[in-house]
């Protein structure tokens, strides 16, 4: 999905916990949930959604949406990065320059619960 950088009115990182509560969580959300309720994601919050919401929710998982407002939230592995990088781009502040592995948005939530699940 492609979301064009001028619908960004901004970016803010929030706990995971307190997006989604653990305790408020039903079935397989609380599953993904709990372990990483401490970890810090990346919220963004649009002026408008590039699709209508009940479109993304065939695709996107609940957990891209903390409520009905315009917004999407991602988990990154480097998220301080991400957030500058997506600060500066959303403000012309610069070109998009090569990002780095570390600094690649990643699908990481699922293959980080397998590597915690296995220690």
């Amino acid at each position: 999905m492609n979301i064009s950088y001028k619908r960004f009115r901004r970016t803010f990182t929030a706990e995971i916990g307190g997006l989604f509560p653990p305790n408020k969580a039903k079935g397989w959300q609380r599953e993904i949930v709990r372990p990483v309720s401490s970890w810090t994601a990346i919220v963004i919050e649009l002026s408008e959604m590039p699709f209508p919401r009940r479109f993304l929710d065939l695709f996107l998982s609940p957990l891209f949406f903390a409520d009905k407002s315009p917004h999407i939230v991602i988990l990154v592995r480097d998220w301080m990065n991400f957030s500058m990088e997506i600060e500066s781009l959303r403000t012309g502040g610069g070109a998009p320059r090569q990002q780095t592995r570390s600094a690649q948005i990643t699908s990481g939530l699922l293959s980080d619960l397998k590597k915690d699940s296995k220690k």
